[in-house]
C-alpha cells in the first residue's frame, strides 16, 4: 500500500476512531457516574465496559501499524476542545447546551473540567508525532532487503568486505 492510500485511511479512520472515542467517553462516564450515585450495578458496569471500550479505541488510535494521520485528527480536535474550556468557558457551555439531554451537559462539562478530554487529545497528538510512524512500510530504514528480493545481507555473505558466511554454508552435510 502507498504511503498516500495509507494515510487517506488513516485520516478516515482518525474521524471515526474519534467520534467513537467521543461517544463513548461521554456515554461511557455518565453511566458510569449514573450507577455509582443511584446503586444501579447495571449501569455501573455498561459505564465502565464503555470506558475500557474508549481505552481500547485510543489504543488503535496510537498503534503503530495506523497511520499517524489518524491520530493526528483526532488529537487536533480534541485538543481543540480541551482548550476551549480553559480559554473561554462561556464559549464551551454555550456549545454544551447545544446538547440534547441535561444529564449529558453535566457528564461534558466534569470531563472538560477534569481535563480528560485535553489530556486524549494531547495523548493524540503526541503519538502522532514520531517520525518513524510517517515512513512508509515497505522501505527498511537501515536498507537492507530481505532474502526473497535478490540481494543479500552482507553479515552473512561471503564478501570481499569482511561479511561473514552463515554456519549452515560452512557444513554442507547438515540438511537446511
Amino acid at each position: 500500500m502507498s504511503n498516500g492510500a495509507r494515510h487517506t485511511w488513516g485520516f478516515f479512520a482518525g474521524v471515526a476512531l474519534t467520534a467513537a472515542l467521543a461517544a463513548l467517553l461521554f456515554f461511557g462516564s455518565f453511566r458510569l457516574h449514573h450507577g455509582l450515585t443511584q446503586f444501579d450495578d447495571q449501569d455501573k458496569w455498561i459505564g465502565g465496559g464503555m470506558l475500557a471500550g474508549a481505552a481500547v479505541v485510543f489504543a488503535l488510535l496510537v498503534a503503530s501499524r495506523l497511520s499517524p494521520v489518524a491520530s493526528l485528527v483526532g488529537g487536533l480536535v480534541l485538543t481543540a476542545a480541551g482548550v476551549i474550556f480553559f480559554v473561554s468557558q462561556t464559549t464551551t457551555s454555550d456549545l454544551i447546551n447545544h446538547l440534547p439531554y441535561l444529564v449529558q451537559r453535566e457528564t461534558v462539562n466534569g470531563l472538560e473540567e477534569d481535563g480528560l478530554i485535553l489530556f486524549a487529545g494531547v495523548g493524540l497528538l503526541f503519538a502522532s508525532l514520531f517520525p518513524s510512524r510517517w515512513r512508509s512500510r515497505d522501505t527498511d530504514p537501515i536498507g537492507y532487503k530481505d532474502a526473497t528480493s535478490g540481494t543479500t545481507n552482507p553479515l552473512t555473505s561471503d564478501s570481499a568486505s569482511g561479511g561473514r558466511r552463515a554456519v549452515r554454508d560452512e557444513q554442507p552435510g547438515i540438511p537446511v
